[in-house]
């Protein structure tokens, strides 16, 4: 099989991962400064090839493909788990040397310059290949590249100083390999410490139960004291003592309150004489009729007094909109009749008006005193005949209600209250026959000859 890539995820010393995949057919080379990452390739490829060994690092993340013939492998590795695949389907991994062999398929770059003359070819194409491509030894043969003993002193300085330098990184670097050897160690005390903190929690874990089943068997315990209906209680049984001593205490005033009333009712019985004895059932039903009755007069009583407040009240307001001289009117047939023959009259008398009124702006003289004052008279007349038929209309109806409310006050109320309504009726059928009435206001009208 050749290897065609190999991809470092995760390897101790290696920060970033990288990936190389550009090998060629023939024989490749890998040149880098110290540190760089040559033995890495290495150590992945020993991680991939050699299986799980005993002190390997837990991290590790690597990939590597290969090309054997019409065939590719694939090869994955996380941790501790290797996981190989052929032509990408998961397969068992091809024959592989065993772990003691591998290091007779591995040749250091001192194996391949230290080969016999037969490989002198190689020798020299690795000569020019870690010389940059060039031949050193021919291009040292130059004149051009002749100096002489002191020439490249101050190069020889800077080399001894950087060859120093190289040793502290290497000695820096063989502290770190001795570092990196340490990992599988200090990575084991890392999953013992881990695996010791999860055992810690654990055990929390179990003495925190063990807690819990104590105190749970002690409330157990603690429970069997308790009567056998306990479990029935529900926590509110303080509660709602408090509400029935609450209706308890309410319920004994209210049996006082019945028993006071009880008291209060024994001592009417007796106050009524029954409580000796009790009256016939006959005698019960004609009380009962009688006190049926009073009721009923006691409520159409009290309607005639509304009614009476309301037609007194109704008395005194129309009496306020009068005045002195207004009177209600009467509504009768005779009068409507006569309130019809005055609205055409005064319809009449309208026309007139405008009439006259039409021809004022084209009169220049100036009306007759007399006739003036004839007019005037008889508008005066008229209005106060209108207003004598109109105040005439509801004063009878008025002294009928009074007298019909004196009757009913007569029987429920008292005779003084009567007699007072019938003295208010009286008044306003006197008024309604004062002299100067409608019949006067109609004489004057009729007297002004406007008729």
């Amino acid at each position: 099989m050749k290897l065609v890539q190999l991809e470092i995820q995760t390897l101790p010393g290696i920060s970033p991962g990288f990936s190389v995949d550009a090998f060629d057919a023939g024989i490749n080379l890998v040149v880098a400064p110290n540190a760089g990452g040559k033995s890495s390739l290495l150590r992945a490829l020993n991680y991939l090839i050699a299986g799980v060994r005993q002190g390997d690092p837990a991290a590790l993340a690597l990939t590597a493909s290969f090309q054997d013939a019409e065939t590719r492998w694939t090869v994955r590795r996380t941790g501790s788990s290797i996981v190989w695949e052929k032509n990408g389907q998961p397969a068992e991994p091809p024959p592989l040397p065993a772990f003691d062999q591998l290091h007779c398929y591995w040749f250091s770059m001192e194996d391949l310059l230290s080969a016999d003359a037969r490989d002198e070819n190689l020798l020299l194409e690795l000569k020019r290949t870690l010389s940059g491509g060039f031949d050193l030894d021919a291009v040292l043969q130059q004149p051009e590249f002749t100096v002489g003993v002191r020439h490249g002193a101050t190069q020889a300085s800077a080399l001894t100083e950087a060859s120093r330098k190289r040793r502290g990184i290497e000695a820096d670097y063989l502290n770190l390999s001795s570092e990196e050897a340490r990992l599988p160690e200090l990575s084991k005390k890392l999953e013992d410490a881990e695996s010791a903190a999860s055992n810690a929690r654990e055990i929390a874990q179990a003495l925190s139960l063990m807690d819990a089943r104590d105190s749970r068997l002690q409330a157990e315990s603690g429970l069997l004291t308790f009567p056998e209906n306990m479990p029935n209680f529900r926590g509110d049984e303080l509660t709602k003592l408090d509400e029935l001593a609450d209706e308890r205490k309410m319920m004994s005033v209210k049996r006082e309150a019945q028993h006071a009333a009880l008291e209060e009712a024994q001592q009417l019985l007796n106050d009524t004489g029954l409580a000796e004895g009790s009256p016939e059932d006959a005698e019960f039903d004609a009380r009962y009729r009688d006190i049926e009755e009073i009721r009923s007069n006691e409520a159409q009583k009290k309607s005639a007094n509304e009614r009476l407040s309301a037609a007194g009240r109704n008395l005194q307001q129309s009496l306020l909109q009068l005045g002195a001289t207004s009177i209600p009117p009467k509504l009768d047939p005779f009068s409507i009749s006569e309130a019809e023959t005055l609205a055409c009259r005064i319809q009449k008398l309208t026309l007139e008006r405008d009439e006259i009124t039409a021809r004022m702006p084209t009169t220049t003289a100036r009306p007759d005193p007399r006739e003036q004052a004839a007019l005037d008279s008889a508008a005066e007349a008229l209005r106060g005949w209108l207003n004598a038929d109109k105040a005439s209309l509801w004063i009878p109806g008025l002294a009928a209600c009074l007298m019909v409310a004196a009757a009913i006050t007569g029987f429920l109320a008292g005779a003084w209250l009567a007699v007072t309504l019938v003295v208010i009726a009286l008044v306003l059928i006197v008024w309604t026959l004062r002299p100067d009435g409608s019949s006067g206001f109609r004489k004057r009208y009729e007297e002004t000859g406007m008729t």
